[in-house]
């Protein structure tokens, strides 16, 4: 696993999902792939691609979230309360308890 990732490129911040919206918009309605990618400032395989899915979301990567931002939150102060009890976890014993806690859900 790598703990401290940096990005290398910027595509995925290069375009906002609202850009997305817009410029797939205007391309259904008529205007050209390479207009639309001129005028929003997207890469036209980007955008052609998300033309194609009818999708306008930023997703990176193949696999989706298995747990909401609620669910997250909530396992993180879990895992916060048990540290504080002295309930210590190794990286192993976290990864269990995630898998089991998405078993659940």
């Amino acid at each position: 696993m790598v703990y401290k990732y940096k990005r290398k490129s910027d595509r995925a911040t290069s375009w906002s999902e609202a850009d997305m919206i817009r410029a797939v918009d205007a391309v259904n309605s008529g205007m050209s792939i390479r207009r639309a990618s001129a005028q929003f400032e997207i890469k036209f395989s980007t955008l052609q691609r998300h033309v194609k899915s009818n999708r306008t979301d930023k997703t990176l990567g193949r696999y989706k979230p298995v747990f909401s931002m609620v669910e997250e939150a909530e396992f993180v102060e879990y895992i916060k309360e048990l540290n504080s009890r002295f309930y210590g976890l190794t990286r192993r014993d976290l990864c269990e308890l995630a898998y089991q806690y998405a078993e659940k859900k």
